[in-house]
């Protein structure tokens, strides 16, 4: 699984960068074989001089053969944001994982297996 790491209006230092594989690593290491890139965006939404919840942080992955996940948090902390949106996407990407899984046992279910000729159902 790859990681790739945007930032808008924000400079990212080492530590973030490391603080953000680490998330996502941890995160959704159960589902690794599943998943082909993870996209991770930063954004300051006021500017370096403005307080508030004004770290958004985006985590979009996109699925092998089940479509994409996109989740996000806002905070005023953004390793608080981080690690909750990494949390997030593993909620999100074990709910989209288990509905495709249920919708490829219907269509299983519902296939009709005509037993071959000359054999009496018992």
């Amino acid at each position: 699984m790859a990681t790739i790491i945007h930032s808008q209006n924000f400079s990212l230092t080492e530590a973030i960068r490391t603080h953000i594989d680490h998330r996502i690593s941890v995160s959704l290491k159960r589902f690794q074989d599943r998943i082909s890139m993870a996209e991770v965006f930063i954004k300051d939404l006021n500017g370096p001089d403005k307080h508030g919840e004004d770290l958004k942080v985006v985590i979009r992955i996109q699925l092998r053969g089940a479509g994409r996940v996109v989740v996000f948090s806002t905070s005023d902390d953004l390793y608080y944001a981080i690690s909750k949106a990494a949390r997030r996407s593993k909620r999100a990407v074990k709910r989209t994982l288990g509905r495709s899984q249920r919708i490829e046992r219907r269509k299983l279910r519902h296939l009709s297996f005509e037993s071959p000729s000359g054999l009496v159902n018992v």
